[in-house]
């Protein structure tokens, strides 16, 4: 090819190379109130609803704020399917037919949607609203203080990767498939840990990536989703996971 010369040109290598990485990117707490890599403001709680026919749960909403987590919010329920399922102005949702809606929480303006499955009547739900117990004005109900005693010291949850030391606003996963164990700490009003805990985990959008009952976090699809845990009535920091697929680009020109 006379005179002309082949010129190739690798865009942003470092960048590239980081998202190609199994090292993933984990993003620390940022002093700026306006970063972008605190994650989703408002988090709905649980992240995903199923009920059968005939059935109610209450969801709730929650605001985070540097990584903290802000309840008792003013919020606006709607849902965008009113032939499958109702909310009312408390968050409780209730199930009228089969099939799939999403219910949409405004507060403070922020917007978050949960998705919320029906199946027929008679079929099994674990997300129904199980009994209300009475409260130790704790969060922890004295049912639930009586089954396990460390639940009445429980003050906040800490998650956090297995095997590192900081807590993370945002985690990035580089390739679909990949699993990453997440722990939870428990902590009293003293900030020591507390053992014998079961905590709860949910992913607010499992389309995204999915949660095992024991923490266990694998990318389904690019995307954003936020990771918390909870037990008793205590949730923990929101971890926001990116799940992002890494390609190494190249810009080829030719010039005389």
């Amino acid at each position: 090819m006379s005179g002309k010369r082949l010129l190739l040109t690798l865009l942003a290598p470092a960048l590239v190379l980081a998202a190609c990485s199994d090292n993933p990117v984990i993003g620390t707490p940022s002093s700026d109130p306006t970063s972008t890599s605190q994650g989703a403001p408002l988090v709905i709680e649980p992240g995903s609803v199923s009920l059968a026919v005939g059935q109610s749960a209450r969801v709730s909403a929650l605001l985070n704020q540097n990584g903290e987590i802000q309840r008792n919010l003013p919020t606006t329920w709607v849902s965008l399917d009113s032939n499958i399922v109702s909310v009312d102005a408390e968050g409780q949702i209730t199930a009228l037919r089969p099939g799939n809606a999403q219910v949409r929480a405004e507060s403070l303006g922020f917007q978050a949607l949960v998705l919320v499955s029906v199946s027929p009547a008679g079929a099994a739900s674990p997300s129904a609203e199980p009994p209300a117990t009475p409260d130790n004005g704790l969060g922890v109900s004295d049912e639930e203080s009586d089954e396990n005693p460390e639940l009445a010291r429980l003050r906040s949850i800490v998650v956090r990767p297995e095997n590192e030391t900081v807590q993370p606003t945002v985690f990035q996963f580089s390739r679909l498939g990949e699993q990453r164990q997440f722990v939870a700490v428990g902590k009293d009003s003293e900030g020591q840990d507390i053992r014998e805990l079961t905590f709860s985990w949910s992913s607010s959008d499992e389309a995204v990536a999915t949660v095992n009952s024991t923490g266990v976090v694998t990318a389904i699809a690019t995307g954003t989703t936020n990771l918390i845990a909870s037990a008793g009535n205590v949730t923990s920091n929101i971890v926001q996971i990116q799940v992002q697929e890494g390609t190494i680009r190249a810009n080829i020109r030719f010039t005389e």
